[in-house]
């Protein structure tokens, strides 16, 4: 996840903005610290997705 964010040019702020959590929540994800719960991986991708197709309409 980590890398498809940065590719993405996002922060973990930004992405905890779009999800509801904390971006020390998103870090720890990342880290394997912590492992999201299964709505909250699914609003990631989905918010990663949701960038991407913007991105790709610019």
């Amino acid at each position: 996840m980590r890398a498809r964010r940065k590719a993405l040019n996002v922060s973990q702020r930004e992405v905890g903005e779009l999800i509801g959590v904390v971006h020390s929540t998103v870090c720890q994800w990342e880290r394997n610290a912590r492992k999201p719960r299964q709505r909250n991986e699914l609003l990631w991708n989905a918010a990663l997705n949701h960038i991407a197709s913007k991105n790709k309409s610019r």
